[in-house]
């Protein structure tokens, strides 16, 4: 199976990060493209384009609106005679011999243990929409003759950028097990069977990143209290001490919210914020402590 690309960031996850290694991923600068059957498809990658048998357009392009090299990948929701399709790219063939999807397929073999998946992106939205990626590590149990969930990491984008944007995307590891198989798709609109028409996502220079994850300073862990998780409109933050710099950072890895209080109770005011996930970074003389909360 084609070797691909996974999800996470260290620096969100746990404090420092030690020894980072990026490792561009196969194609994943999408300067390698092949035509099939009269359609265009980023090599080593899968789309929906093989549709354009049946008189669809494809919804995955390629572009020249890049953000290093020649070329990028430019995913669009589009129109159709049929039904409307969302651009998708992803781990494995997404329809089966039929033409019908199959998710299933998407899983390819790994075993490594990545710490941070980093890419850049454009987008434009004409409606409210929402393009999303979800990449996930699995392992075959055997004695339960099931495949268990070994970490998951979710991205969402719904702002429009002009510019190419640097993301790094939380993993959420679930097991300290090696994973054996892994599967991962994005998709322009997050609603893939009722796609708001011309959302467009642009990829581009996607990498792993390895590394060690740094451990949480014990201090820390015990005396500061993020609250109430999930959270609505507030996030109350407290130490014995004084907290010192404090930083919010999205699923994307961008920081919406930064400050130094020398006090020991901080309140931030969420109410501006998207529902999603979040992460409290808060350092100071004593080390540096991530807490992941939900806003809902």
């Amino acid at each position: 199976m084609k070797k691909l690309m996974m999800m996470l960031s260290v620096v969100l996850l746990a404090g420092v990060t030690k020894a980072q290694q990026v490792e561009p991923l196969q194609n994943g600068g999408f300067e390698q493209w092949d035509t099939i059957d009269g359609y265009q498809q980023p090599r080593d990658w899968y789309t929906l384009n093989a549709l354009t048998t049946f008189g669809f357009d494809p919804t995955t392009e390629m572009t020249d609106d890049v953000h290093s090299g020649k070329y990028a990948v430019k995913l669009i929701s589009k129109q159709g005679s049929l039904a409307n399709l969302s651009g998708v790219l992803a781990s494995g063939p997404i329809l089966d011999e039929t033409l019908q999807p199959n998710f299933d397929n998407l899983k390819f073999a790994f075993s490594k243990l990545p710490t941070a998946f980093r890419f850049y992106y454009k987008s434009n939205f004409l409606e409210a929409d929402t393009a999303v990626g979800t990449f996930v590590l699995t392992k075959w149990n055997t004695t339960k003759k099931q495949t268990d969930t070994i970490a998951i990491a979710e991205f969402a984008i719904n702002k429009n950028f002009n510019t190419y944007q640097e993301a790094n995307i939380a993993f959420n590891y679930q097991s300290s097990l090696v994973p054996d198989s892994a599967f991962f798709i994005i998709s322009s609109s997050i609603n893939g069977f009722e796609p708001t028409i011309g959302s467009t996502i642009y990829l581009d220079d996607l990498a792993l990143v390895y590394g060690t994850i740094g451990v949480k300073n014990a201090s820390l862990e015990n005396t500061v209290l993020v609250y109430p998780n999930p959270a609505q409109t507030v996030i109350n933050l407290s130490n014995s001490g004084e907290l010192g710099s404090v930083k919010v950072f999205n699923n994307l890895g961008q920081i919406v919210f930064n400050t130094v209080e020398a006090k020991p109770l901080l309140s931030i005011d969420m109410t501006a914020f998207s529902k999603g996930l979040y992460f409290v970074e808060i350092e100071n003389n004593e080390g540096k402590l991530v807490k992941k909360v939900v806003l809902n």
